[in-house]
């Protein structure tokens, strides 16, 4: 998901490592490995959501051919027909994917924030892009995880979903009443973190430093 914003970034490296002295090399190539390391998390939570919805992909293959077979027999469908074998090497696989899915949806928050840290800081050194937002990441992280103990989110159950098209979402399921700060889920809020970055990455080089 993030390698045409590495090449991007790559480009505003050069330009700005050859016109800007206070430039800081460090802090940048800190991003550069961050956005490295939060592409390879979307890629693995994408593989890891394949295996952890095996049952769900079973039933359907399952159900499709019980509805063909009720037709062929001009009969109505019959969900007892219905099997899902799972093995119990398969339920062990699962597991431990969940454990990684959950595993890695939460640091990609964390390396994400922290990315946000560096680009929104003046003082740090990477220049030309205070202007970026992630408003998804910053919302999950600090009131999903980070700061659930705040007055404004007191989201504390340990809940997580997955199988949805915007991805894996923290605390999906939840109690009565806590409608705020949903989380879109992780792809939906990696690419609203790309876009932004892009817009910010490409406004620095055809504009130079805001």
């Amino acid at each position: 998901m993030f390698k045409g914003t590495i090449a991007l970034f790559d480009e505003y490296y050069r330009k700005m490592d050859a016109e800007q002295p206070g430039f800081n090399r460090d802090l940048a190539m800190e991003v550069r490995e961050r956005l490295q390391q939060l592409d390879y998390i979307v890629e693995r939570a994408r593989e890891l959501e394949h295996l952890v919805g095996l049952p769900r992909r079973k039933f359907m293959e399952s159900y499709e051919a019980e509805q063909k077979a009720a037709v062929e027999q001009c009969r109505e469908p019959s969900m007892a027909a219905i099997n899902i074998d799972i093995t119990e090497d398969e339920k062990q696989e699962m597991s431990k994917a969940s454990f990684e899915l959950q595993l890695f949806t939460e640091t990609f928050y964390y390396f994400a924030f922290r990315t946000r840290q560096i680009l929104q800081n003046p003082k740090a050194g990477v220049l030309g892009l205070s202007g970026f937002e992630c408003k998804g990441v910053r919302d999950v992280r600090n009131k999903l995880i980070e700061h659930v103990e705040g007055k404004d989110s007191q989201i504390f159950i340990r809940s997580f979903a997955s199988g949805g098209l915007g991805g894996p979402i923290i605390k999906g399921p939840r109690y009565d009443g806590q409608h705020h700060f949903q989380d879109a889920g992780l792809y939906t809020n990696a690419e609203e973190f790309r876009d932004d970055l892009e817009r910010v990455l490409n406004n620095s080089l055809k504009i130079g430093l805001s």
